[in-house]
């Protein structure tokens, strides 16, 4: 399983930045991540997300990727990422949503999101996904 692959390959653990409005998927969220060996902090919305993100400016180094809802209240995934690019944060980014539809992962390609996982998931989509983020080659 990958999860143990993440915590046996020896690497420097991985800090993920969830970014999810609904508690208790943030908290399963957290959960499946931490138990693979991943570092996690969970924000509730996108403008905790930037604060935290922002705060640490210029290098953006605490943080290998985000994982982020798209609608959400104070500000949305799409608000968050543009603001992150137009900042000079080009963190890898993982969008995780109940509403992907062709139109909206196409505007989201665009802003340089190459990955999505549709709401409700399964643990092992979700580990496959980021483990794919950080070693493309592993399936």
């Amino acid at each position: 399983m990958l999860a143990d692959l993440v915590v046996m390959m020896g690497e420097i653990m991985k800090q993920i930045l969830v970014v999810e409005d609904e508690d208790q998927t943030r908290r399963s969220l957290s959960t499946v991540l931490e138990s693979a060996g991943y570092k996690v902090l969970d924000v509730k919305n996108g403008l905790e997300a930037k604060n935290k993100l922002l705060k640490n400016k210029p290098g953006f180094e605490e943080f290998d990727l985000i994982l982020t809802d798209i609608f959400m209240p104070a500000m949305t995934g799409i608000e968050l990422i543009d603001l992150l690019k137009k900042q000079g944060c080009f963190l890898p980014v993982v969008v995780i949503s109940g509403y992907l539809d062709d139109r909206l992962k196409s505007q989201l390609s665009k802003r340089g999101c190459s990955k999505f996982i549709n709401k409700p998931f399964e643990p092992n989509v979700l580990l496959d996904c980021v483990a794919n983020m950080f070693d493309p080659g592993v399936q």
